[in-house]
């Protein structure tokens, strides 16, 4: 289970297809909302696309590709189980107003 990151509490998060759930994540301790941060294994994406060659390059090489593999989903997986949050950053004001007449002018 993930942590607050303002009260150090655990922070029960909802299934990952469940987006409504998501938007709504909050502390229920100190009342913070939170946000995900962008995960971790998405550093290994480049990697990840090297390792079908890597494999074709002799035995030895193919083993050394299946344990990185192994290891890069392993990365991926925790990412999934136990997700960063940092507080919800606050959307500025706009320095410019909008405002619309509703006369047929």
């Amino acid at each position: 289970m993930p942590n607050c990151p303002k009260c150090t509490r655990d922070v029960s998060t909802p299934s990952i297809f469940n987006l409504e759930a998501w938007s709504r994540l909050g502390c229920r301790d100190c009342g913070s909302r939170l946000e995900v941060k962008a995960p971790r294994s998405l550093a290994f994406a480049p990697l990840v696309a090297s390792l079908p060659v890597l494999g074709t390059q002799g035995h030895a090489f193919a083993w050394v590709a299946i344990i990185l593999m192994l290891t890069v989903n392993a990365v991926i997986l925790l990412d999934f189980v136990h997700p960063q949050l940092r507080p919800r950053r606050r959307l500025p004001k706009p320095a410019i107003g909008l405002t619309l007449s509703t006369s047929g002018d």
